[in-house]
């Protein structure tokens, strides 16, 4: 009788962990062609939502994406801001967000680009 309790305690552990495990199953997307913007800013969307979103972490990384160099988090309508960014090199950023798939990119500051980024995130499944 204990074995079967100790295993129906072992059970719904197991069942437990593995329906916390599948409510989010975040994906890392990394978009290969770099972007071109005139500064390093930009607005947050998520999904085919209009608005922007608030609180998304956005963190300019090296190159291999391991190493933070800078963050910030988007404002209250969505839009980010590096105002020091080199406009001579290529910066990496990382999108992260609870419930949306973590977005990577790359992005070189040249005149001939868009004004802004505009940044949609995908939700997570």
């Amino acid at each position: 009788m204990l074995k079967k309790i100790a295993l129906l305690g072992l059970f719904s552990t197991f069942s437990l962990l593995m329906a916390a495990n599948a409510v989010c199953q975040n994906e890392v997307i990394e978009r290969e062609k770099p972007l071109k913007a005139q500064s390093l800013s930009g607005r947050v969307q998520l999904g085919d939502s209009p608005e922007g979103v608030k609180g998304v972490l956005v963190e300019e990384c090296t190159n291999d994406w391991k190493l933070v160099k800078t963050s910030t988090h988007t404002d209250d309508n969505g839009y980010f801001n590096f105002p020091n960014a080199s406009r001579k090199q290529m910066h990496f950023l990382r999108f992260s967000f609870h419930g949306a798939h973590t977005l990577l990119i790359k992005v070189r500051i040249d005149r001939s680009g868009q004004k802004e980024l505009s940044i949609v995130l995908s939700f997570s499944t």
